[in-house]
């Protein structure tokens, strides 16, 4: 009889053996499963920070462009043509205040990197590097940020030359004179309380 029990334990305990041993193996799979989908997940997150950090280089570059072209428009001997043509200076206005617009949130973006994992790749791809990643991310985020405050600053600048000229535009009969109206400059925002 005790013999016949512990046979009976011990075919018992190789059947939960083998049920557990069937069970890891299953969980085995299922993590090496998980692993693999979570290496292919980083490659793509990976090609997904670049393609972040591209469209940022890209926008960067291009409002950098614009606010150039602008900036000749309004500080250069041209500025003039500007004052006459109140239409003319109502859509510079416009494409101040959305390039504006986007500065900003370029600027919250690059604050908000520096908690962010991608950074390095982000500040990387954008030409700024460092070798501490911990210490110098926050210093590094706040470059990419001065990048675009410089633009934001720009754009400020030009948007009281509007003003400026706004004042200077002659009066009478000359084509675009509204312009002097204050409604020519209504939807501007007020660069100072900015």
């Amino acid at each position: 009889l005790a013999a016949q029990r512990r046979r009976e334990v011990l075919e018992t305990s190789v059947c939960i053996a083998r049920s557990i041993e069937a069970g890891l193996m299953e969980r085995s799979s299922a993590a090496g499963e998980a692993l693999g989908a979570l290496h292919r997940l980083e490659e793509q997150r990976g090609l997904v920070e670049q393609a972040c950090v591209h469209c940022d280089q890209r926008r960067r570059a291009e409002l950098e462009d614009l606010v150039a072209v602008w900036h000749e428009c309004l500080w250069g001997p041209g500025a003039s043509l500007v004052a006459q043509d109140a239409g003319l200076a109502a859509s510079f206005c416009d494409g101040h205040r959305r390039a504006l617009d986007l500065v900003e949130r370029a600027i919250s973006e690059a604050d908000d990197m520096g908690g962010c994992g991608s950074l390095d790749t982000f500040l990387a791809l954008n030409g700024i590097g460092g070798s501490e990643p911990k210490q110098t991310a926050a210093r590094q985020s706040s470059l990419v940020a001065a990048l675009y405050r410089d633009l934001e600053k720009q754009l400020r600048e030009n948007l009281a030359r509007l003003d400026e000229l706004a004042a200077l535009a002659p009066m009478g009969n000359v084509p675009g004179a509204a312009f002097c109206a204050p409604p020519a400059f209504a939807n501007c925002p007020d660069v100072d309380g900015m």
